[in-house]
């Protein structure tokens, strides 16, 4: 094949927009089968204020309303992602196969305006489309796509590139169609995320440093006039909808400068896509490949053999604005800051831009049958990558556990286990530790207590010590499933409760514990079931009945629900009054009603 035709394959018209389109179609197609709800906020923005997104006539209320549906006090002013997931939810209701098809949509449509935007650069067009191909593909921006909470920033990308594009247009040749444009997608990329508000800086910057162009003049007036009005009519909006300030904006400031090191990180994550989290502390980030990243983007800039420096300057505060508004916190925070890999989205494009700037002496450039090659393979593992992790956000018991092996120190990772009957061994070893002595007899009293973070770690690392001397060991299988439970790595605890119970088929308790994690996992139908198994083992399990009936009364079977909880009064472990009282009167109210 010549190079004619495969620059006619790829680049020809409208063939760029194929191949990102398919290539993001090939990669996030599965996504629509995740019909689980992974209950990181996706519970919140859609299921549980599901009457807040079902109508289109909700559409209007959303301009006064926080995006999670609190009335006052809320933070977050995003009326159009909210206004997103009505029209997702228009397609599919409350099943999130809808939601994911947007999701994939936004994203393709992202990957296309990165094309755009770099051609309006004055990029070529076969480093254009690698580029754009490259962002469509790369892993440290799968959780915007699988993850249906990162949607905000797939979105916010959707509506601030033609806001870019349209300002380029306009210093290049200037019209009324140009501005009007460019004022539409501010305001509504204001309206989907308050981090667009450092656009009006960039914008500056590109007009006055790349463009070379004079700021003292009428269009630098027109330009200020528009984006004040906006920002005006935005910040009327959102104190009409009675949402919380900011705060302490001294406190706030401070967590900027503390936190400025996350910036390397998320740039490691960028060059090195292999040390994926979800949502760490700054004490579980290791920020060797940031600068390893950042050493390897400083040698390229010296190596070339031209550079454009307004452009690399460019680049690098499109990267840096865009993220610093993420490391805002409130001085109310009750724990340390968490930074989403999601927020990277954006700030992509501006690393992007730096290599691009670069050229390099053709004695050093490979051979185009080499350059084809690498370039090939690089996109083939970086979508098998992107691929295997968005697995990561399947449901609520893959994204638990993903949270907490990224995320070590992390203590809301790690659930509390009273509820669950611990193996008596185990109980009996961490209580023991606790109280410095071996004499501890009664394991059942661990109940009442839970795992530390410390203990958690210490007595996991011995059970799988334990494990490679006795595999097939059911108690073992059993004792791991707990500690697992505990470290909060759902999937592992499932596997090995799995193995337990496989072996040993007639332990109530194994049944009984195994509800536990597929509750508080969410997999309801699958805790009931357990549940119903452990009483068929042990009819005289009075927490397994004290726990069904919870169950079933979030589920509105509330004839189910008084039966379990007479049975657990009567063998001496009664619901709590409020709950008995409650599953009377709906009783009541549905038998009437017959």
């Amino acid at each position: 094949m010549t190079e004619n035709t495969l620059r006619s394959l790829f680049l020809g018209r409208w063939h760029p927009y194929a191949w990102i389109a398919l290539a993001s179609c090939l990669l996030y197609g599965h996504i629509l089968t995740f019909s689980d709800y992974t209950f990181y906020d996706d519970d919140v923005l859609i299921s549980r204020h599901f009457s807040h997104i079902d109508e289109l006539s909700d559409i209007g209320r959303e301009f006064f309303e926080d995006a999670f549906h609190q009335a006052q006090g809320g933070n977050f002013f995003r009326p159009l992602l909210t206004i997103s997931f009505i029209l997702s939810g228009q397609v599919s209701g409350l099943d999130l196969w809808g939601y994911h098809l947007t999701d994939i949509v936004l994203h393709l449509i992202a990957s296309m305006l990165v094309f755009v935007a770099l051609k309006t650069l004055g990029i070529r067009h076969g480093p254009a489309f690698v580029c754009s191909l490259l962002f469509c593909l790369h892993p440290s921006l799968t959780q915007a796509v699988a993850w249906v909470s990162g949607r905000n920033d797939t979105l916010l990308a959707v509506f601030i590139l033609p806001c870019f594009i349209f300002f380029v247009k306009f210093l290049e040749a200037p019209s009324v169609k140009w501005y009007l444009l460019h004022m539409l997608f501010f305001t509504l990329s204001m309206l989907t995320k308050e981090t667009a508000i450092v656009f009006p800086i960039l914008a500056l910057f590109y007009a006055g440093v790349v463009k070379k162009q004079n700021l003292l003049s009428l269009s630098t007036v027109l330009w200020l006039v528009g984006w004040g009005l906006i920002l005006l009519n935005w910040r009327i909006s959102r104190d009409i909808a009675q949402l919380a300030p900011v705060g302490d904006k001294w406190f706030a400031l401070k967590t900027v400068f503390s936190d400025l090191p996350v910036l390397l990180s998320y740039l490691g994550k960028i060059f090195w896509p292999f040390n994926l989290a979800f949502a760490p502390f700054q004490a579980d980030i290791n920020f060797i490949p940031g600068i390893a990243a950042a050493l390897l983007l400083i040698a390229a800039i010296v190596l070339a053999e031209t550079r454009n420096w307004r452009i690399i300057t460019f680049g690098l505060l499109w990267y840096v604005l865009f993220l610093v508004p993420t490391l805002f916190h409130h001085a109310d925070i009750s724990h340390p800051p968490k930074f989403y890999e999601h927020r990277i989205y954006l700030s992509f494009i501006g690393i992007m831009m730096i290599p691009l700037s670069l050229s390099f002496a053709r004695r050093y450039a490979p051979s185009r049958v080499v350059s084809y090659a690498s370039t090939t393979l690089a996109m083939v593992v970086l979508g098998v990558l992107s691929y295997n992790h968005s697995f990561d956000f399947k449901n609520h018991l893959t994204l638990r556990e993903f949270a907490a092996r990224t995320s070590p120190s992390d203590d809301t990772q790690y659930p509390r286990v009273q509820m669950m009957h611990v193996p008596e061994d185990l109980a009996r070893q961490f209580l023991a530790r606790q109280a410095g002595t071996s004499s501890i007899d009664s394991a059942r009293t661990f109940q009442a207590s839970s795992f530390s973070t410390q203990e958690v770690r210490s007595l996991l690392e011995e059970a799988e010590q334990a494990r490679l001397s006795r595999p097939d060991d059911p108690t073992l299988h059993h004792r791991l499933a707990v500690i697992y439970f505990a470290r909060g790595y759902y999937v592992r605890s499932l596997e090995e409760f799995q193995k337990a119970t496989a072996e040993e088929p007639e332990n109530a308790d194994l049944q009984f514990n195994l509800g536990v994690l597929c509750y508080d996992g969410h997999a309801v139908r699958k805790a009931e079931q357990a549940w119903l198994k452990a009483l068929q083992l042990n009819s005289r399990m009075a927490e397994a009945h004290q726990n069904l009936s919870y169950l079933f009364y979030e589920q509105k079977q509330y004839e189910n629900a008084w039966l379990h909880a007479q049975e657990a009064t009567r063998l001496g472990a009664p619901v709590i009054p409020g709950l008995a009282t409650e599953i009377q009167k709906f009783l009541g109210s549905s038998q009437r009603q017959q």
